[in-house]
């Protein structure tokens, strides 16, 4: 949220980035970091749950708040893993309509040669490979989990409600 500002500068600007590039890399990763970081506490949250509702003993001999901090500390460092790409790619030039106006863009070819068929190649693929792994990563496993999770402690409590009015 801290960074919201920039984005809603950059937009009411016309798209044009008046912060320099470090600042175009680094609002980029966070707003991806944030993204991650938020979609794996809430799978580690429902993994939590399923733990608890499926070996209830287990988890109240094995959880502990060192654990939890591990957890989450690798939460954070997966989540700015997966976040750094968008650092390494943000850019900052001039708009193609406009020199005036500065964007804030991804160069996945590292290069303002838009030409060359092998640096466009290039560009497509890594734009490719961002996109999927964002889309399983950020989406698909963590949507998984969660469902999966959560499927397995509805249909425990059932079982046990259901084992609970017969006796």
């Amino acid at each position: 949220t801290a960074f919201l500002p920039l984005s809603v500068t950059y937009t009411a600007m016309g798209f044009h980035w008046p912060f320099g590039r470090f600042m175009c890399k680094l609002n980029s990763t966070i707003s991806f970091l944030n993204m991650f970081a938020s979609v794996y506490i809430l799978v580690v949250i429902s993994v939590d749950r399923y733990v608890s509702v499926v070996w209830p003993v287990w988890a109240q001999n094995h959880r502990s708040v060192q654990k939890a901090s591990g957890v989450s500390l690798g939460v954070w460092i997966l989540a700015l893993i997966l976040s750094a790409p968008y650092f390494i790619f943000r850019d900052t030039g001039p708009s193609y309509n406009n020199d005036n106006i500065i964007n804030c863009f991804n160069n996945f070819a590292f290069s303002d040669d838009y030409e060359t068929p092998s640096v466009n190649q290039l560009r497509q693929f890594r734009h490719q490979a961002m996109t999927i792994t964002r889309f399983l990563l950020g989406f698909v496993v963590p949507f998984t989990v969660i469902v999966s999770c959560y499927a397995v402690i509805i249909h425990r409590l059932r079982r046990n409600r259901t084992l609970a009015s017969q006796s």
